[in-house]
C-alpha cells in the first residue's frame, strides 16, 4: 500500500539479521506438479531454492526496485523471543526425482510482488469508484422518483388556488328566500281550494211539484 501511496512510506520491522530460503510460488506450484506425476508416495520432499538470503537483504532489494522513498524502523513487538537464524532447505531429493530446478530468478520474483500489490490495490481503487457511481446514480434516482410522486399529488382547493380563483370576487347581494311556512289548516277540517261536485242528484219520491 505504500507503493500506491495509501500508506505512511514507514516499514517497521524486527530482526532483519535472520537468514531464509525464499522461492517464487510459480516455482513451487511447478514443483507440486511434478511430484504428482513422479513423486514417490510417503516419501518427504523439501521445496527450496537452497540459497539463504538476510531479511535485510531481501527488504532492500525490494525497496531498490520501489519507486518510493521508505523509511525503516524497529519495531520492538515484532521481535521474536526465540528466532531461528538460518533456515535453509535442501531440494536434492526433488531434483532427482522431478528434474525440477527453480527457473525465476529472485529479482523477478520481487518485481512481480509488486506489480501484483500495486495491481490489487489498482482493482481496489476501481472498485470503490464504481461504488460511488452506483451509489451516487442510485441517490439520483430516488430524487427524481421522488420529484415525480410529489408533482403527481392533488393538492386541495384552500391550499392550491389558481390566479383567476384566488381574485377577490365582487359581494353579491344573496337571493336565498327563508322558506315558506306550510299553511294552516282550515277551521272545516279540509285543506286547499274547496272543490264542488257537479253531479245530478236525483229527486226524491218524497218531495213536492
Amino acid at each position: 500500500m505504500i507503493e500506491c501511496g495509501e500508506s505512511a512510506p514507514v516499514i517497521r520491522v524486527g530482526n532483519l539479521e535472520a537468514q531464509r530460503d525464499v522461492t517464487d510460488v510459480r516455482d513451487v506450484v511447478r514443483a507440486y506438479m511434478g511430484l504428482m506425476e513422479r513423486g514417490t508416495p510417503a516419501t518427504v520432499y523439501n521445496v527450496c531454492s537452497g540459497v539463504a538470503r538476510s531479511m535485510r537483504a531481501i527488504l532492500e532489494s525490494l525497496l531498490a526496485l520501489s519507486s518510493v522513498s521508505v523509511r525503516i524502523e524497529t519495531d520492538p513487538a515484532k521481535l521474536r523471543p526465540v528466532d531461528m537464524p538460518y533456515h535453509v532447505g535442501n531440494a536434492t531429493l526433488l531434483r532427482g526425482d522431478t528434474d525440477w530446478r527453480p527457473e525465476i530468478a529472485f529479482e523477478q520474483c520481487l518485481a512481480g510482488v509488486l506489480d501484483r500489490v500495486a495491481h490489487a490495490a489498482r482493482r481496489a481503487q476501481l472498485a470503490d469508484e464504481r461504488e460511488d457511481q452506483i451509489l451516487r446514480r442510485d441517490a439520483a434516482r430516488r430524487r427524481a422518483a421522488s420529484h415525480r410522486a410529489n408533482a403527481n399529488i392533488p393538492r386541495s382547493p384552500s391550499t392550491h388556488r389558481s390566479p383567476r380563483s384566488s381574485a377577490r370576487m365582487p359581494h353579491r347581494r344573496s337571493t336565498s328566500r327563508a322558506p315558506r311556512q306550510p299553511r294552516s289548516a282550515p277551521k272545516n277540517g279540509w285543506r286547499g281550494r274547496t272543490s264542488i261536485s257537479t253531479r245530478s242528484v236525483p229527486a226524491s219520491p218524497c218531495s213536492s211539484r
